[in-house]
């Protein structure tokens, strides 16, 4: 059980970690993409949808192939 909550607090951290290096450079790569804020607004927006997709098909994943391989196979596809 120990492990297992130092894995899932270690996926946790990571992903706040990334989350966190990503938001501070919204604003440069706004400027550099030449995107307005609108534009940015809907673009994040969409990425909230494909995100609750994507939770809504790894459920099902997760129970028929086991949650380890779904954590691996999602890791190694973000990197």
């Amino acid at each position: 059980m120990v492990r297992a909550r130092a894995g899932i607090f270690g996926i946790f951290g990571i992903n706040g970690f990334l989350l966190a290096m990503w938001v501070v450079h919204i604003p440069s790569i706004e400027h550099r993409v030449g995107i307005s804020h609108s534009t940015l607004g809907s673009l994040l927006l969409l990425l909230a949808v494909g995100a609750i997709a994507g939770m809504q098909l790894s459920g099902p994943l997760a129970d028929r192939y086991g949650s380890r391989r779904m954590v691996v196979l999602a890791g190694s596809g973000l990197a």
